[in-house]
This record gives C-alpha cells, sequence and structure tokens, in this order.
C-alpha cells in the first residue's frame, strides 16, 4: 500500500488522529486506516479488529506487503472484546457501521475504555449519527470535531470526541441538544454547502415518508411514526431557514 492512498473518506478520518502512541480500528476491513497511520509516524503501533475473518485476512495481506507485522496486530472479535487484560489505546476508530452497532459496541465495551484509558474516538456512522452523539453526550464524551464527506455519491459524517465536557460544544454554538443531536453542533455552525445538500436530500425522503403516512390506515404506530417525522422536519425546516435567512 502507497502512502496517501485512502480513500477520502478514511483520509479524514486519519486527519482526525495527532500524534499517538496506540489505535484500535474497530471493523478494520482491509486494514488501509492503521496502516497508514503506521507509515505517516502518527501512531507507533495499532490493533486492526474484526469480526469476520474474511476481512480479517485481507486486513493481514496487506500489513504483511508493507512490512509492517511487528507494528500492527490483527485480533478476530467483537468490539473492545479483543483487547487483552492491561493493555492501553489511545485512540479508538470505529468506522463504517450503522449508528446503532456502533453504539452497541461503544457501550458494550465502557468498561474496557476505561481500563484501555481511551482519549479519543473517532467515529464515522453510514446513518443514525443522532444516536451515537446522543451516547457520547450521555456519557461524558465532548464532541471536539464533525466533518462531512461525500464519497461514491454519498455524504458521511465523521465524529470526533474526548473525555470532557459533553455539553459545550452544544453550548457554545448556541445549539438545543435535540437539534444538535440530530445535525451535530459544529456542522450546524458551519453550515456548509454539503450540510445543505445533505439535508435537503433527507427533508425530501421524510416527507415522501410523511405523504404516504398520511395516506396510510390510522394505526397507534402510524400516529407515532407521524409524530416522529413532523417534530424532525421541524427542526430540519428551522435549520435550512436558518441557514438562508
Amino acid at each position: 500500500m502507497k502512502k496517501n492512498s485512502l480513500s477520502k473518506r478514511l483520509l479524514t478520518i486519519a486527519n482526525e488522529i495527532k500524534q499517538a502512541h496506540s489505535l484500535l480500528d474497530i471493523g478494520t476491513d482491509h486494514g488501509y486506516l492503521p496502516i497508514h497511520l503506521v507509515q505517516s509516524g502518527k501512531i507507533k503501533q495499532a490493533i486492526a479488529a474484526d469480526i469476520n475473518e474474511g476481512p480479517l485476512t485481507r486486513a493481514r495481506e496487506n500489513i504483511a506487503k508493507a512490512n509492517l507485522t511487528t507494528r500492527i496486530q490483527t485480533r478476530m472479535g467483537n468490539g473492545f472484546s479483543v483487547l487483552e487484560e492491561g493493555e492501553t489505546v489511545d485512540v479508538v476508530v470505529i468506522a463504517g457501521m450503522g449508528g446503532a452497532l456502533i453504539t452497541d459496541i461503544l457501550q458494550q465495551g465502557v468498561e474496557a475504555q476505561e481500563r484501555a484509558k481511551v482519549e479519543r474516538f473517532v467515529l464515522q456512522p453510514n446513518v443514525g449519527s443522532a444516536i451515537v452523539r446522543q451516547w457520547l453526550f450521555e456519557h461524558g464524551w465532548q464532541l471536539m470535531n464533525e466533518h462531512l464527506v461525500e464519497e461514491d455519491e454519498r455524504i458521511y459524517e465523521i465524529l470526533t470526541a474526548k473525555r470532557g465536557d459533553a455539553q459545550y460544544p452544544y453550548r457554545v454554538n448556541g445549539v438545543d441538544v435535540e437539534a444538535g443531536f440530530l445535525f451535530g453542533p459544529w456542522l450546524m455552525k458551519e453550515r456548509s454547502s454539503l450540510f445543505k445538500k445533505k439535508w435537503r436530500s433527507e427533508q425530501q425522503k421524510w416527507e415522501q415518508i410523511l405523504a404516504q403516512l398520511h395516506e396510510a390506515t390510522e394505526s397507534v404506530e402510524n400516529v407515532n411514526r407521524k409524530a416522529h417525522y413532523e417534530k424532525k422536519l421541524g427542526l430540519l425546516k428551522e435549520v435550512l431557514n436558518d441557514e438562508t435567512g
């Protein structure tokens, strides 16, 4: 693997990692990220973990080609369970999964995070970023930065967090916590063209869903779903109106 051959998404994740001793990459897939970070001198050693043997085999092959088998270990297992007794990790990356799965991995690994003295998370949920932000907020992790990256006609959110004042990014940006969970307190502040593109696309989807619900047979479930999407659309319209107002 050549240096700087990462995708835009993975390169953005890599740029959120400063000098550190050790990295745990959960769901490593091909192992490209830890290889890049060791080659660039940002980290000294890494654990490339995955729950499936197939991705780990590819990662091992790529690590061997890069002559980094003494610096990057591959381990098969679920989330933080791959960490050994007494092992410490500075940075944890969980990327390319749904927000619900990322949140589940984080929740199951709370004690392991404490034992390993984890200092930073870099998280990239494919969907469901709101529940990831809520988990970070409720567990004392402070959002330091947020990025949007467009790749292969998809827009990804990348969240970086450290232990600290979880309310700070919402307070300093004057953002309601509920809206901040959904849209991102730092992303709302920046209000980039990519932010508008993402959320105008989501607005169209939600309006279509709501129209279908209005045509469907009335039920308790439908009433609840309509209320859910009406609330989200209300928050979104406030944000978009604020951007263009």
